[in-house]
């Protein structure tokens, strides 16, 4: 389980279901090009404080109403291989990065809903059910989410 008093919490979206299984198979992610450097600071800034934070990723299929578990980022984008399913698109990713798999499952969005990201749009407390690929949850709403997901998940 990951250091949850200083993590970072990133919402994730896929275009399908086949990338995150793939995902959970080989430990790969990319993301769109301007989610990149975000995501890179955030994984510099994690591990240089003290004690060492994660950057957790919260994946959602577009579509799905659910999320599909949640990742902890195990390396800066540009130190992994290309994903395999990266072939297949129609827009350019990111540099890919490793990701280490913590819980899948099949979360339905009534089951979290109800969780208030204060870093969404606009400074708006929206819920964590809305976000666009590359949204920061804060750090409540972040705890909140994976004690969900994990409830109501396979924990790997």
């Amino acid at each position: 389980m990951p250091n949850l008093i200083s993590n970072r919490y990133f919402l994730v979206k896929s275009w399908n279901h086949d990338n995150v299984v793939q995902s959970q198979s080989d430990g790969l992610w990319a993301t769109q090009t301007h989610n990149t450097p975000i995501l890179a600071k955030a994984f510099s800034q994690c591990r240089a404080s003290n004690p060492p934070s994660d950057v957790i990723l919260i994946f959602s299929v577009n579509k799905s109403g659910a999320f599909q578990g949640y990742a902890v980022m195990t390396s800066l984008p540009g130190a992994a291989p290309d994903p395999k399913w990266t072939q297949k698109l129609h827009w350019t990713c990111g540099q890919p990065f490793f990701i280490e798999w913590v819980t899948t499952g099949h979360v339905l969005f009534r089951e979290c809903g109800h969780i208030k990201n204060r870093l969404n749009k606009d400074g708006v407390d929206l819920s964590v059910v809305v976000g666009r690929d590359g949204q920061e949850i804060d750090p409540y709403a972040g705890r909140e989410l994976l004690r969900v997901i994990d409830n109501l998940s396979h924990k790997l």
